[in-house]
């Protein structure tokens, strides 16, 4: 005869039938509690990082390996230079100014303002002042701006000649 599987609280038991199965009905006393499962919106946190680990590598394998990066911080005050290109999953600890509100998205040069007309100042300054070591340095005093219709800026006060506000970045 036709052979079925039963699985009955944490028991599979093989039952031979007699006849074809027509039909379904599951009985339950109550419901079943599983522990160690999160009982969230968002599933179970513990399964994040193998997720995590999968899309990676889905990516890598659809993109190519050269095509799929992570950004870690580096440590330097200079916004440009306060970010690298890594491996993802290697991010190193992040420097205690990492705290202070950046945005993610920089512009690759600072744009000129001209003047800060139209926008307000809602927090600053963040004083930076690096970079003499290797020629680079800059000397710059940053606000977060609200821009209208255009959600908050970056934006820094240059304060070596020729001086002049700047927007370096926006937030998301």
């Amino acid at each position: 005869g036709e052979r079925f599987l039963v699985l009955m609280r944490e028991h599979l038991a093989v039952l031979a039938l007699r006849a074809p199965v027509e039909a379904l009905r599951l009985d339950a006393d109550g419901a079943v509690v599983e522990p160690g499962r999160s009982g969230d919106l968002f599933g179970d946190p513990g399964e994040a990082r193998a997720s995590a680990a999968l899309l990676l590598e889905r990516l890598r394998a659809r993109l190519g390996a050269e095509a799929v990066h992570a950004f870690d911080i580096h440590a330097d005050h200079r916004p440009e230079r306060a970010w690298q290109v890594s491996e993802p999953g290697s991010a190193s600890a992040a420097p205690a100014d990492a705290l202070l509100p950046r945005p993610a998205w920089l512009l690759r040069e600072p744009r000129a303002l001209g003047s800060l007309r139209g926008l307000a100042l809602v927090s600053g300054p963040e004083r930076i002042e690096s970079g003499w070591w290797d020629g680079e340095d800059v000397r710059r005093d940053y606000y977060v701006a609200r821009a209208p219709r255009a959600g908050l800026w970056w934006v820094f006060e240059r304060l070596d000649a020729p001086g002049g506000w700047y927007v370096h970045g926006y937030f998301g």
